[in-house]
């Protein structure tokens, strides 16, 4: 079950980089075509939660994945580009997320990842050199990485001829431009985040992105209030890049007026849109069974339904877990890397932090 977004970011990843040049190349002048009467001007970008500079020696592109979080600019006819991309951010520690990125570099510079190098400068940025090849051409590149309030900003520098010490130095210039824009993150240890239905508490080692949608924080306590139905835990800076795409849910069912196992027993039932390589199984079992160290008897014997989902050449698995609880029925849901056992259980067992709340 793997994240669309995930998936998309990182597709255009790739393309972005195998497209630079000759998006440098043949792509339009934005400017130019805009007002050839005026003089060339450097460019003032805003690319998700940041803004920079860039100089008016590079022509701003235009290509199939242009968009919102990539642009091209080139110059030298093409022999030298520049992309910025604003990164798709999961709950990896950075180090994973540089490592990711890496990955995705291999097939389109015919490079190893040993062969690109890694410099981190810092928790918060990095410097990735490599010398690759790209349509039998030799090819420098370098890439500078900035993390910022769980944002991510990359931008690459692509040269047929500059050394890496001259293409860094270039690159350094446009980084030295870059300001974070975006809302500064409620930062927080080892607190409570509730709503109208349960409490959960959220340990070292995990969080949860209802935090920055917090009604109220107690100062009191270490009391959060949200006014979402669903709560999610992620791991904190996860020590593998899928770990950062798994999580455990937890939410009241919208629909409230059936019974628990016709609920579940439809989310089982294949769909013309199911593809032939997904795997639903649906087991009856109970909550003591699944969490057998609750402490709650009346949790323990409460009828549970549990959806195991697999799909052929996913690396996600996903199980949900369907009951009925205080006359109101709910679901709870792991997602984790497929064979990940470790991960499993330990977002499985954040279930053991939920406290639910009976209506007055």
């Amino acid at each position: 079950m793997k994240s669309t977004s995930k998936l998309f970011r990182g597709l255009s990843l790739i393309l972005c980089l195998v497209l630079v040049f000759s998006l440098a190349a043949c792509g339009k002048d934005k400017d130019k075509d805009s007002d050839s009467s005026t003089s060339a001007a450097d460019t003032e970008l805003s690319i998700g939660n940041f803004k920079l500079t860039i100089d008016k020696s590079f022509e701003q592109t235009s290509g199939k994945y242009d968009g919102e979080d990539t642009k091209y600019f080139g110059k030298n006819g093409g022999r030298t580009g520049l992309v910025i991309n604003d990164v798709f951010v999961n709950h990896a520690s950075h180090d994973m997320a540089v490592g990711f990125i890496c990955e995705n570099m291999i097939d389109v510079y015919e490079v190893t990842t040993a062969d690109i190098k890694q410099e981190k400068v810092d928790d918060d940025h990095y410097y990735l050199t490599w010398v690759g090849k790209y349509e039998g051409k030799n090819i420098n590149g370098v890439a500078y990485l900035i993390f910022e309030q769980g944002s991510e900003l990359a931008i690459y520098l692509i040269d047929e001829e500059a050394s890496p010490e001259e293409i860094r130095a270039e690159l350094q210039k446009v980084a030295d431009t870059v300001t974070y824009t975006g809302e500064e993150l409620i930062v927080k240890d080892n607190y409570t985040i509730m709503n109208n239905d349960f409490k959960i508490k959220i340990n070292d080692g995990y969080e949860t992105p209802q935090l920055q949608e917090a009604q109220s924080i107690d100062p009191s306590s270490d009391a959060v209030l949200v006014d979402t139905d669903t709560i999610a835990i992620y791991f904190k800076n996860a020590d593998t890049y899928d770990r950062g795409d798994s999580y455990f849910k937890i939410a009241p069912m919208k629909d409230q007026t059936k019974d628990i196992a016709e609920a579940a027993n439809e989310k089982a039932k294949p769909s013309d849109s199911d593809k032939s390589g997904l795997e639903k199984t649906l087991t009856e079992t109970t909550m003591g069974e699944i969490w057998p160290d609750l402490t709650d008897d009346s949790l323990k014997e409460v009828k549970l339904y549990k959806l195991a989902i697999v799909i052929d050449d996913n690396p996600f698995t996903a199980e949900t877990y369907y009951f009925n609880y205080n006359n109101k029925n709910y679901t709870a849901a792991v997602l984790y890397p497929y064979g990940d056992t470790e991960a499993h259980d330990k977002l499985l067992n954040q279930f053991y932090q939920v406290e639910f709340i009976k209506a007055e």
